[in-house]
């Protein structure tokens, strides 16, 4: 079990050195989010700067949620999630907050997200049990900023699949992003 714990907090520094190297490289979005999927779990996602493939706008991302902070508190699994993913985005469109003059820019996208998920069981009774399991997700989903700022808020539902016992079937994401 500690060989396992050791893997995971390897992988996790790993990836955040990946992901500061990144930030410090390119330019793109990191977002903080709030996924609830059987527990809630934060979420931290690096997004990429928008590309181009056959005159359509994609942009690639990479995340990691975790239970590990609501485990801590609760009799909880502590649940683990790598995901990458790919959203094909659509044009942006202004819309104008009414009684105000603020005017907000709206962009909706369809994602694909594949992932790794691994949990710890922590009774010796369930050692049997694999504490791995890969995911696959569809979400549809949208970024709200305000015009001229890096700044907004976003939010997605998605459909997960692949299942298992630690998986719903339906999955719903907000949070807060900033371009970096």
């Amino acid at each position: 079990m500690n060989v396992i714990k050791t893997n995971i907090y390897t992988l996790f520094f790993s990836s955040l050195c990946l992901l500061f190297t990144t930030i410090l490289n390119a330019q793109g979005s990191l977002s903080l989010q709030l996924e609830s999927n059987f527990y809630a779990q934060p979420t931290i996602q690096w997004s990429f700067p928008k590309t181009t493939i056959l005159n359509q706008p994609i942009q690639f991302k990479t995340a990691y949620s975790t239970s590990r902070l609501e485990a801590s508190q609760k009799n909880i699994l502590k649940i683990d999630h790598f995901t990458l993913s790919t959203a094909w985005m659509s044009n942006q469109s202004s819309i104008i907050i009414p009684f105000t003059s603020i005017t907000t820019e709206w962009g909706p996208y369809i994602q694909l997200t594949t992932g790794y998920k691994q949990y710890e069981i922590e009774s010796p009774l369930f050692d049997f049990l694999d504490n791995t399991s890969f995911s696959t997700a569809i979400y549809i989903g949208s970024k709200i900023n305000l015009k001229n700022h890096s700044f907004g808020y976003e939010g997605e539902i998605g459909y997960n699949l692949i299942q298992s016992g630690i998986i719903n079937p339906i999955t719903i994401t907000l949070g807060a992003w900033i371009a970096i």
